[in-house]
């Protein structure tokens, strides 16, 4: 049987770290987090989205003019499928061994630090990379769905159609002009043009949401240099730059770095964030959970070692993309 304190050790230390090691340390999860964006759900995901006003049945009349009726169908039920995730965590028999002393275990110590580093960053560089996926993350893939998938264009997203100013404009990401072919347009990174983006997504939250805009290490460089220059540079400690995260402020946004997008070629993309309209979904029964540790040598050809595995299900989904804006050419 597996070595009872190196599983025991593991379990616990893996469950008390695992918001601060992986989801608080990751810019994105930080932020969902930090608003209370993560939920713990059951059944299939589903949730009903206001896609229209009542504006048109509004009428204008006279004393002696009738009343008009009518009806507009303002809601719409995109729907999203569970997405599977799970992290391997093994050790050998020389492992198992070298943690006995006179036929009792001793603590482990260096064997569960080393367990529990592979699995934070393991979970953490899989969540970040589903979440930046540019791949069309659709109801047929495996990954979560991803910020890009949500906020492209043209594209098929929670099981809503979406074709340019013609079907579901509603649903689309925010665009410049509204052409909603400009997502790969080059932009420059200047305040003015962020001011553009920030009017655009503001018309579909409240005055009151607090935005997030999250880019590579040039693009933040190049805002900082900026804001530097006129003096309107500011730092906000109680906000993301808490979690360890450079981050400064422009208007009341929270500009953040992320250096995975730098380092994984995505140096030019630009997200405009509003935190209300996502949620980072979780299954009760796989929200980061570890399996025990199973000997793998019972079966012919099997390996002399020991294997869990850390569980997640669940999926991110968006429930305004025209409140948030990707473009992936600014520079």
């Amino acid at each position: 049987m597996a070595n009872a304190n190196i599983e025991a050790t593991t379990k616990e230390a893996w469950a008390r770290t695992v918001v601060d090691e992986v989801m608080l340390r990751t810019p994105l999860t930080a932020m969902f987090t930090e608003h209370n964006r993560v939920s713990i759900s059951g059944k299939k995901i589903g949730q009903p989205v206001i896609k229209d006003t009542l504006e048109d049945n509004a009428q204008s009349y006279t004393p002696m003019e009738g009343l008009e009726g009518g009806s507009t169908t303002i809601w719409a039920r995109p729907k999203w499928g569970w997405k599977y995730v799970q992290l391997p965590i093994e050790y050998g028999v020389e492992e198992e061994l070298q943690n006995q002393a006179g036929g009792k275990d001793v603590a482990p110590v260096d064997i569960v630090a080393g367990l529990l580093k592979a699995g934070h960053t393991g979970m953490r560089l899989k969540l970040t990379a589903m979440m930046y996926s540019e791949s069309e993350t659709d109801e047929t893939g495996a990954d979560f769905q991803s910020i890009p998938y949500a906020l492209d264009h043209d594209t098929t997203y929670g099981e809503l159609t979406r074709a340019t100013t013609v079907t579901n404009k509603w649903w689309q990401g925010a665009s410049i002009g509204d052409v909603f072919t400009d997502r790969n347009t080059a932009l420059a990174p200047s305040i003015a043009n962020f001011r553009i983006m920030r009017s655009i997504c503001q018309r579909h939250v409240p005055a009151d949401e607090k935005f997030y805009a999250v880019m590579g290490e040039s693009l933040f460089q190049a805002f900082q240099s900026q804001v530097e220059a006129r003096h309107i540079y500011s730092r906000d400690g109680s906000k993301l730059a808490k979690y360890g995260f450079q981050t400064f402020v422009i208007d009341g946004v929270e500009f953040v770095q992320d250096s995975w997008l730098t380092t994984n070629s995505m140096t030019t993309d630009f997200f405009l964030l509003a935190p209300s309209t996502w949620d980072l979904r979780v299954s009760p029964k796989r929200n980061f959970k570890m399996t025990g540790f199973t000997w793998q040598g019972d079966q012919v050809g099997g390996l002399d070692k020991y294997l869990a595995r850390i569980l997640l299900a669940g999926n991110l989904t968006c429930s305004k993309p025209n409140a948030n804006i990707w473009k992936s050419n600014m520079a």
